[in-house]
């Protein structure tokens, strides 16, 4: 399994700088620092998830920013780890940023550690998880003679891209292309992502991408101070950033009091979202906080919302919105390709047309008004995630039976199983 992610557990093996220097440098220079948290918690998912399976013999190679040693080999709880350094040392690693040193070498260090560690494992097949990640999965490039099963995040090229996203970056797409040349056996969510795959691979055999999951924490409730809370890796226009910024200014006229939480890392984008909230006198409506570090953390600040405002773009279904319905928090959302589904059974989001700030508008007033409304939705989502959690506990199975079907039709030329293909009419 290749990969990257970062957790506390698996943080407690790894030998990693401190960063001080580097943090010294870079406070003066820029006013900001470095430092490790948790993310992609859906690959511990996996791995926590695939570890339990019998006939599943684990191997996870990462890289790892802050890694004193170029490469960690070890074993936990009956996975084997391959952690490499993902990053060239300090400053060397800022000036391959401004000059993308290692894009233009084709990332060849990471490559040949990975190509080396495949040989060592000689899996079965590899699980590739997200494309869109150039550093770790162009090395996916390089295996030969084994099944790659991409486990899609997303699908970077997707044109829409280009209109949404103000960090978007062309090698990202042509790497993601050059893998899609490449790899025949796909696993994604919702129509969107399949009809995307199948465009760029007309011969893919897709699988609906059904991870698993682990148990939601015990989170803390914390008294409420704000109306909604907007959370993301990055406050940006992909994300709707910019629409929650809109559709507040709307929102005020109504009500001028009404307070935001935001959560996220501003990037590059940053400054063009301060200016617009300043340019609408919306100050003291927003508090913009930066990215925790503890997951747990970070879920507990967001209870101190009572509603959530996640007008998502290009994601079929963002994890943020899970996480909210499942903190008991109604939502105001975008209708992307996949959130309608929410709906299917019973309302349970508050819908609005992508960059419809006025109906978006509107449905965080109905929530701040409408408390009859508001039950209902927190009934509802309470069934949704009771249902899905069902759903879920047969996850790490199917995804065994997929891997097992991909290898005998790499290997063997045995067809692949109808009903673990994706429906088209899968959400």
């Amino acid at each position: 399994m290749i990969c990257h992610f970062s957790n506390k557990d698996i943080r407690s093996f790894l030998p990693l700088s401190s960063m001080k220097l580097e943090n010294y440098v870079i406070s003066k220079l820029f006013s900001r620092k470095r430092g490790y948290g948790d993310f992609a918690k859906w690959n511990t998912n996996i791995i926590n998830g695939l570890s339990t399976q019998e006939s599943v013999n684990l191997y996870v190679i990462s890289p790892h920013i802050g890694l004193k040693t170029r490469v960690l080999r070890f074993e936990n709880k009956n996975v084997h780890y391959c952690f490499f350094r993902g990053e060239r040392r300090f400053p060397f690693n800022y000036l391959d940023l401004k000059y993308h040193i290692s894009q233009k070498n084709g990332y060849k260090r990471n490559r040949n550690i990975v190509k080396s560690e495949i040989q060592r494992i000689d899996p079965d097949i590899v699980l590739l998880v997200g494309a869109e990640n150039p550093y770790y999965s162009i090395t996916a490039l390089d295996i030969e003679n084994k099944p790659v099963f991409l486990q899609c995040q997303t699908v970077y090229a997707n044109p829409e891209r280009k209109l949404y996203d103000g960090n978007f970056d062309q090698y990202r797409w042509d790497v993601e292309m050059k893998l899609f040349e490449k790899i025949r056996y796909y696993a994604c969510t919702g129509k969107m992502y399949y009809d995307l795959i199948k465009q760029y691979k007309p011969d893919a055999f897709v699988f609906p991408r059904k991870w698993p999951a682990s148990q939601f924490p015990n989170v803390k409730q914390l008294p409420k101070k704000y109306d909604f809370v907007y959370f993301a890796h990055y406050l940006n226009r992909k994300k709707g950033f910019d629409n929650a910024i809109e559709a507040t200014a709307i929102v005020t006229k109504k009500h001028p009091d009404v307070r935001i939480l935001a959560i996220g890392s501003m990037g590059k984008e940053g400054h063009e979202h301060l200016n617009r909230i300043a340019e609408l006198g919306l100050e003291k409506n927003f508090d913009i906080h930066s990215p925790f570090a503890d997951y747990v953390k970070l879920l507990e600040y967001v209870t101190q919302a009572r509603f959530a405002l996640l007008p998502v773009k290009m994601d079929v279904l963002s994890g943020t919105i899970r996480e909210s319905m499942k903190l008991g928090l109604p939502i105001a959302t975008f209708r992307t390709s996949g959130t309608p589904a929410l709906n299917k059974v019973r309302e349970t989001v508050l819908l609005a047309d992508i960059d419809d700030n006025q109906t978006l508008a509107e449905n965080m007033m109905a929530l701040m008004e409408n408390p009859t409304l508001v039950e209902k939705l927190k009934e509802n989502m309470a069934l949704f995630v009771n249902e899905t959690n069902t759903a879920n506990r047969n996850n790490a199975n199917l995804f065994v039976r997929q891997m097992q079907a991909v290898i005998a039709h790499y290997e063997n030329g045995v067809e692949v199983p109808e009903e673990l293909l994706f429906k088209t009419n899968e959400k």
